[in-house]
């Protein structure tokens, strides 16, 4: 009876693990699930006009550059009347940026975007935002420009060449005359926000002709819309009908959600310091493994808050890791500890970095990715700075690599090379 006694351990263990690993596993799926699932979109069962709603609240960078696409593809499969973006953002990312104002420019709903509340701002990037819309609108007590296009380097702003700066300023010009142009606004003026980072208040980009309305709700707004022909991007003119609208938001998806606030910086420095002190207290006292196995998903997650990852190689490595931890689970005895590591970093978040496809057939995840550019930042609202990924197309030479970082106010910029 005792030499069985062993086994029957053995065995009880066995089974006692196997039912913790499968409640983990299922609970990981569960989480999995939820993170897939898509934006919130509207309801199509409506008999007045519909009016699709985004919020662009904080920063521009790729999740709420995919948020923004998402949402005027999901306006166009509903055939809605408008899409309203109410924005307050201090700047972001200049592909980000790009990649909204290009959706918006190529949208066949009439876009409106709305800065809003009072003492919001569409600043640096937003102001390109703001006058790419077919309708720009703003709120009183608000502020729009300073959009200079700003280049941080290893924790400080580099005195670069005036060839290299003329040549930085010229591109974001030329851009921004692209379509201010096409939309009738004034492009001389609002290059100055580029020349000099002049800001305007919402009366003076008013009578700038920068933008086209001063209203004091979305309900004003699309009470003075109705009936207005405007003039869209491809010179085509429409008639606005929204009388008794239905009014819809759009949501940020919970991997939206989950990607979006990893790269804050409250949760990006604990990711950090959670991934180096983890990782150190492995090295320095071997066979622990908690620590190395918390301290590796964190430090993969801060690098991608960081842009140091794009999102679909961070997914990957967090999958790789996955398959390391449950590799090393059949030849270490960590009493599930890896095992639960691998779970972790398999299911919920390695699901979350998973590529989408989209209709078109091209990963979602492909507009999520680490941003090229330079960065246009208005500011931020007392946060602190942190790494971003940039590829300066056609500013640098090809390969050249950067991490930017960037704010406005007397706030240090600061980059990683």
């Amino acid at each position: 009876m005792n030499d069985r006694s062993p086994v029957m351990r053995r065995c009880f263990y066995f089974k006692l693990w196997r039912s913790v690993a499968t409640r983990f596993f299922l609970c990981a799926l569960t989480a999995a699930g939820i993170l897939l699932l898509p934006s919130v979109a509207a309801d199509e069962h409506s008999t007045g006009p519909f009016v699709l709603e985004l919020s662009l609240d904080g920063e521009v960078e790729p999740i709420l550059a995919t948020y923004v696409d998402e949402g005027i593809a999901d306006a166009e499969r509903h055939h809605a009347a408008l899409v309203l973006i109410t924005m307050d953002t201090p700047g972001g990312l200049s592909d980000s940026m790009k990649d909204m104002i290009q959706h918006i420019l190529a949208s066949r709903v009439p876009v409106a975007v709305y800065v809003s509340p009072t003492g919001a701002r569409g600043a640096s990037a937003g102001f390109y935002i703001l006058l790419s819309a077919d309708i720009a609108a703003m709120a009183p007590g608000t502020h729009t420009g300073a959009a200079s296009p700003v280049l941080a380097i290893g924790g400080y702003v580099p005195q670069i060449d005036e060839v290299l700066r003329k040549k930085i300023n010229q591109d974001a010009m030329a851009f921004l005359r692209s379509f201010t142009e096409r939309r009738g606004r004034n492009p001389a003026l609002a290059e100055k926000a580029i020349t000099e980072s002049k800001a305007f208040t919402e009366k003076e980009a008013l009578d700038g002709k920068m933008i086209d309305l001063i209203v004091s709700s979305p309900e004003d707004l699309l009470r003075q819309l109705d009936g207005r022909t405007i003039k869209r991007f491809d010179g085509t003119q429409v008639t606005l009908s929204l009388k008794n609208p239905v009014r819809a938001p759009f949501e940020l998806s919970a991997r939206q959600k989950f990607l979006a606030r990893i790269v804050e910086p409250d949760v990006f420095f604990v990711l950090l310091i959670l991934g180096v002190l983890g990782l150190y207290t492995e090295f320095t006292h071997p066979g622990v493994i908690a620590p190395g196995v918390i301290g590796g998903i964190c430090l993969i997650l801060a690098l991608y808050a960081m842009h140091f990852l794009p999102v679909n190689l961070a997914g990957l490595f967090l999958i790789a890791l996955a398959l390391a931890f449950f590799i090393l689970e059949a030849k270490a005895p960590s009493h599930g500890v890896l095992a639960a590591g691998g779970v972790a970093s398999m299911f919920p978040a390695g699901a979350a970095f998973a590529e989408v496809e989209d209709g078109d057939g091209k990963g979602r995840a492909d507009r999520s990715t680490g941003s090229r550019g330079f960065l246009f930042a208005g500011g931020s609202r007392g946060n602190g700075s942190r790494a971003r990924r940039t590829l300066a197309g056609g500013i640098f030479a090809a390969g050249a690599r950067r991490k930017v970082r960037a704010d406005f106010a007397g706030r240090r910029a600061k980059a990683v090379r």
